[in-house]
This record gives structure tokens, C-alpha cells and sequence, in this order.
């Protein structure tokens, strides 16, 4: 239901959106209205909260969103990819991890992008290999449970994480 809002959303709007994105001054008025509108709807297609939909992303996917606005299957999977990139990519350097750990990173993050499909739904992983690479992601990025939450939803794995009070 909520991606169905998010790709209506682009098709009501992506030609005047992607119009000023690409031609329209990054100060002007209508730029951050489409800036916002199209986060908005992308939160909706790819189910995330738009926090964490930047504009720098959307800047380099216009192609990819103009697309899913068409209702591309594969436009959709691929922004979901890119997004999970992207958004794990700034938590790295915002946490200041080095290029050679980024790389290690990444490929964990692809792994667990691909054991996706294998989990049945409604699957409850209190164990297992699974949740031990997502665990080790986690940890080498030191993420909060709200970056943990974002970060999966944009994989399509909704889970829930909590925060551990731990000893300092």
C-alpha cells in the first residue's frame, strides 16, 4: 500500500519535479519543494523515513526514480540497493572508518542483501549466520538502533532493533 502512494506520487509528479531538480537553483523556493516532495515519496516507495533519503542520493538517481515513477520493478530493487549504499556509506564516514574497513563493510552489507530472498516471512532470527553478519555490520559501524532500523528497511528486511543499556 504505502510503496503503491510512493509510486502515484512520482507519477502525479515526477516530470515537473525531475524539471526543477535538474534546471532550478538549489536555493530557490520550488527546488526544496521538489527536493521534499520526492523524498517523501520515495520514503513511501522504499518504505524508510525520509531522514535518511538524502538529497545527494536522489541527485544521482533522477534517472532510476524516473523510472520507478513509470512503476519499474527493477528500478525499485535497484534504488533499494543504491539507498542501503549510500546510507551506509555516510554512516561510515561520519563515524570515521577507514577506506580499506568501508570496503570489508560493504561486501558484508551485499552478503546479507543476498540471503534476503532465502528467509521465509514472518521468520523470527534469534540465531544463525544471518544474524551474526548483520550483527558484525553493526558493530564495525557503530550504529545506533535507529541506523540499524533504516539501514535494514532499506534492504526490504523490516526488523526491529532495540538499544542494550551496556557499561561503559
Amino acid at each position: 500500500m504505502k510503496m503503491n502512494r510512493g509510486v502515484e506520487a512520482l507519477a502525479k509528479n515526477w516530470e515537473d519535479w525531475s524539471d526543477i531538480l535538474a534546471n532550478s537553483s538549489e536555493s530557490s523556493g520550488e527546488y526544496l519543494e521538489a527536493i521534499d516532495g520526492t523524498k517523501d515519496a520515495m520514503a513511501d516507495l522504499l518504505d524508510i523515513n525520509k531522514d535518511f533519503i538524502s538529497e545527494g542520493f536522489i541527485k544521482d538517481h533522477l534517472a532510476e526514480i524516473g523510472e520507478a515513477a513509470q512503476g519499474s520493478e527493477a528500478a525499485i530493487d535497484g534504488l533499494k540497493a543504491a539507498l542501503a549504499e549510500d546510507i551506509i556509506t555516510r554512516i561510515m564516514i561520519e563515524n570515521g572508518i577507514d577506506e580499506a574497513q568501508q570496503a570489508e563493510i560493504l561486501a558484508n552489507l551485499a552478503s546479507l542483501q543476498a540471503a534476503i530472498p532465502d528467509i521465509e516471512v514472518g521468520a523470527s532470527l534469534e540465531t544463525g549466520a544471518f544474524l551474526e553478519q548483520a550483527q558484525a555490520l553493526i558493530d564495525a559501524c557503530g550504529l545506533t538502533a535507529d541506523q540499524a532500523n533504516a539501514l535494514f528497511d532499506s534492504i526490504g528486511f523490516e526488523a526491529t532493533f532495540a538499544t542494550e543499556p551496556q557499561e561503559v
